[in-house]
C-alpha cells in the first residue's frame, strides 16, 4: 500500500520522488517521507506493520505517527536542496531498494523511518541496525518498479549487487 501511495505521487508530481526528509526548520519541524505524501495514505495505520508489537509507541518522540519501515536515504531524493531524482532517472528500478521493513535503534528519538547505505562514509553500524528481519530472519524489501522481495540482512548489508540495491551504482 506504501508503494502504491508513493507510485500515485510520483505519477501527480511528475515523476518526482518525494524527499526522504526536508529539515528546513530543524528536528521538530522536519517532515519525513512517511509525511511528505499524506494526502496518498490517508491512513497511518499502514505505515505500522502487523507483526510489530509497538503499543506503547504509538507515535514517535516528536509527535509523529509510528512508522514500520524505513526508506533508502542516502542516495535517492535525500535532503533539500538537493536535486529531485525522477523515477524515470532509476535506470533499474527493479535493483533499486525502495523501501524495508525498518525498528527504531535510538533511544530518543524514532529513527525507524531511514536506513542508511552500508557503504557511505556516514554509516555507523548503528544505522545498519535499523533493518528489522522479522518475517522468519527476512526484511520484506519494495523495488521502485513496484515488487516486493524478502531479503536477509547479509544480502542488504553485503551483497556483491548492494551497489544497485543502494543506488551507487546505475
Amino acid at each position: 500500500q506504501i508503494n502504491l501511495a508513493m507510485a500515485h505521487y510520483i505519477s501527480d508530481y511528475n515523476d518526482n520522488i518525494p524527499y526522504v526528509s526536508d529539515t528546513a526548520g530543524g528536528m521538530a519541524a522536519t517532515h519525513f517521507w512517511s509525511e511528505n505524501f499524506q494526502d496518498y495514505i490517508h491512513n497511518n495505520e499502514i505505515l505500522r506493520c502487523p507483526k510489530v508489537d509497538n503499543k506503547a509507541l504509538l507515535v514517535s518522540s516528536v509527535l509523529r505517527p509510528r512508522c514500520d519501515y524505513g526508506r533508502n536515504f542516502s542516495h535517492i531524493s535525500t535532503i533539500p536542496p538537493a536535486l529531485i531524482t525522477k523515477l524515470r532517472n532509476i535506470k533499474q528500478p527493479a535493483s533499486v531498494m525502495e523501501f524495508l521493513d525498518a525498528k527504531r535503534n535510538h533511544p530518543g528519538y524514532d529513527d525507524s523511518w531511514l536506513v542508511y547505505c552500508p557503504r557511505c562514509d556516514t554509516t555507523t553500524t548503528t544505522q545498519m541496525k535499523n533493518v528489522d528481519v522479522r518475517h522468519l530472519d527476512f526484511a520484506n524489501v519494495t523495488f521502485w518498479d513496484g515488487h516486493v522481495d524478502p531479503m536477509k540482512w547479509s544480502e542488504i548489508q553485503t551483497d556483491p549487487k548492494n551497489d544497485i540495491l543502494w543506488y551507487h551504482a546505475q
